[in-house]
């Protein structure tokens, strides 16, 4: 009896999505975590930074957009654009992104930065950009609240 196998572009592709997912899943769980951690230590630049602040800061600027961006213009985009028009892709990537940040006015904005990252994905080919950005724009966002 043979055992079968997935075949390599999809194994590839479903491995990206879990890749994404558990790491959308940890930033998420981190985001509860590291607040609480930082609640109980004591540290020289709670005078000038709180610690909520400063995780995050880490959060929301370094970890979340690496990891949305890994999933949402990495593995989703690369799915949706195979056999797809870039339109596609762009778009269903967007809806998602903004799907996931259902906040009042914050999905509305999430859709128009999911556009503007999924053409930004597909000129470049590459994710990493989109999370510079993202993180770019979160920072804007931290700086300006």
């Amino acid at each position: 009896r043979s055992v079968r196998r997935v075949p390599a572009p999809y194994a590839d592709a479903l491995g990206k999505l879990l890749g994404g997912l558990i790491a959308v899943c940890a930033c998420l769980g981190l985001s509860t975590a590291i607040p609480a951690i930082f609640e109980s230590a004591t540290t020289n630049w709670t005078d000038t930074l709180g610690e909520p602040q400063l995780a995050w800061l880490v959060i929301g600027v370094v970890l979340a957009p690496i990891a949305e961006e890994r999933f949402f213009r990495g593995a989703l985009f690369a799915q949706l654009f195979r056999n797809r028009r870039p339109l596609v892709a762009i778009l269903g990537s967007a809806l998602a992104f903004a799907v996931a940040h259902p906040v009042g006015v914050h999905m509305t904005i999430a859709l128009c930065v999911g556009i503007t990252l999924g053409y930004l994905r597909h000129m470049s080919g590459d994710w990493r950009l989109c999370a510079a950005v993202h993180a770019a724009i979160n920072a804007t966002a931290w700086l300006l609240s």
